[in-house]
């Protein structure tokens, strides 16, 4: 023969069930928050290192452009040398 349950066993295996059900649903959805955190953070990381590349990228071009820039300078001002001859008339005149 099996025992009389209560009333108030039944209530109590309710709290149970009710108890487990809402630890496992919590279990759930903490594995789910930690799983898109792994997410978030590997795609941190791939952004972080896109920026990265290109901060190294803009680094260098910045450097060229100021050799560029440098070079570009030292072609357009007039050496001492070319002055003078600017300056000398033509020997037929």
């Amino acid at each position: 023969m099996t025992p009389a349950v209560s009333l108030g066993d039944m209530s109590d295996n309710d709290d149970n069930d009710t108890r487990k059900h809402a630890s496992q649903e919590l279990l759930v959805r903490i594995t789910h928050v930690e799983e898109l955190l792994t997410h978030l953070q590997r795609s941190l990381q791939e952004i972080s290192d896109v920026v990265l590349g290109q901060q190294e990228r803009s680094d260098k071009i910045e450097r060229n452009l100021a050799q560029l820039t440098e070079q570009l300078r030292a072609m357009s001002e007039p050496d001492a040398a070319d002055a003078d001859l600017e300056d000398e008339r033509p020997p037929h005149y």
